[in-house]
């Protein structure tokens, strides 16, 4: 796992240049292929000493995003696990 920098969240791995307050940026984890059938990105996010948020990107043709909470997130991530063993993915 990468070090982090004193003064930044452990999962902070860039700042967002166009942040006066000091944006930090997590790795974004990706699914799916834009041009088939849409992409998912999902990444974090904080200002500043703020809320630390998931935000979630889907794309296709366009693309819309939604920024949670993480208590959100949390419930989204165990319905999407719920549905997927429903489906028999484990």
């Amino acid at each position: 796992m990468t070090q982090s920098r004193p003064g930044h969240p452990s999962w902070c791995r860039k700042d967002d240049p166009n942040s006066a307050l000091g944006r930090h940026l997590s790795v974004s984890v990706r699914a799916g292929v834009q041009r088939k059938d849409g992409e998912a990105v999902a990444w974090l996010s904080r200002t500043g000493h703020g809320p630390t948020w998931l935000t979630l990107l889907a794309a296709h043709m366009t693309h819309a995003s939604v920024r949670l909470s993480l208590d959100d997130a949390v419930r989204l991530r165990d319905g999407i696990t719920k549905l997927l063993r429903q489906a028999g993915h484990e």
